[in-house]
């Protein structure tokens, strides 16, 4: 279909995760840098709590934003980052006790009662202010605000390279320190294809997200089904290892709980991806798929037995969803 005269072209965002390499000096000083971004976090979320602060970023500002400068040195672009990020923080907390008040039975006495405390080093970087993306000798260097000025750091992008195609836009990123390495998440927009034009002769599928069965999808003719039986077993088994390596209270067991970090997530994202992938190809191009909506089925899952509780409520389904899009 042609793009009309005055229409905006349609636009996708999706985040690159980029490795940071820094050498020795940079990697200390970003962990500084991202450690007092993280203490201030926790000072602001302690303030707006203790002063019952509105949540408004102005009214923030004017409570914090020169202590944050004189206690923790940050330049004014972070304080206003260290502003903005609290303040999202606090009222996503506020909405979920509104939502689910049934998982802060702990914290009745009013909304906002549950502080949020940063303790990983993070930072989020502003796109031309925070951070910026500049070429030199051939090699792409991301230059990088901190607490000791600007620093320049080559990058690791082997599978990112879309990331950086032409007329891609950066987005407010976030820097993330995990196993001993450094991640830049950054969100990049960029034109997406005009879908395809539908007409009677186009293939429909109705496809339906599940646990028992991972999908279960239809177009007419055949049922196909996508069996959830492995992927339960699995998920049982490192619920069951970490809550076996939680109760030994060990060196070495804190040492494989790290280990194994993101080793599910990672492996339910490949799931999902082949899942979808396997659909896509399954089917001729054109086709349109069409899922039921799901919205709040979190607060229905909610009233299921404890020990089941963990399946139902960690179902990526929506991440399906995307993948198919």
């Amino acid at each position: 279909q042609k793009i009309q005269k005055g229409v905006k072209p349609l636009q996708k965002t999706l985040t690159a995760k980029l490795q940071i390499l820094p050498d020795e000096h940079q990697r200390q000083v970003l962990l500084s840098t991202m450690r007092a971004y993280a203490d201030a976090c926790s000072c602001v979320a302690q303030r707006i709590h203790t002063e019952d602060i509105p949540l408004s970023t102005c009214r923030i500002h004017k409570a914090v934003y020169r202590d944050l400068r004189e206690a923790f040195g940050l330049r004014s672009q972070m304080a206003e980052s260290v502003i903005k990020t609290v303040t999202a923080s606090c009222k996503s907390i506020r909405t979920s006790q509104k939502e689910h008040p049934e998982r802060f039975r702990k914290d009745k006495q009013r909304p906002g009662s549950v502080v949020p405390v940063f303790r990983k080093p993070q930072m989020d970087l502003v796109w031309n202010r925070d951070y910026s993306l500049h070429q030199k000798n051939g090699e792409r260097l991301f230059s990088v605000n901190t607490l000791e000025g600007r620093i320049k750091l080559s990058f690791r992008a082997d599978a990112m390279k879309w990331a950086f195609a032409e007329g891609a836009k950066f987005g407010t990123a976030k820097l993330v320190f995990r196993h001993g390495k450094f991640f830049l998440h950054v969100p990049v927009t960029m034109e997406a294809e005009d879908p395809p034009a539908w007409s009677a002769d186009t293939e429909v599928v109705g496809i339906d997200r599940g646990i028992r069965f991972l999908t279960v999808s239809y177009d007419g003719k055949k049922t196909s089904f996508a069996s959830g039986k492995t992927v339960k077993q699995k998920r049982a088994h490192y619920k069951k290892l970490r809550q076996d390596l939680q109760k030994k209270q060990t060196p070495s067991s804190r040492r494989r709980l790290k280990a194994i970090g993101q080793r599910e997530h990672r492996w339910m994202n490949d799931v999902n991806h082949c899942l979808s992938k396997a659909l896509a190809l399954g089917h001729p191009q054109g086709t349109l798929f069409v899922l039921e909506g799901l919205k709040g089925i979190r607060s229905v899952t909610e009233r299921i037995r404890t020990k089941d509780r963990y399946v139902s409520v960690s179902w990526p389904y929506y991440d399906r969803e995307q993948r198919l899009r």
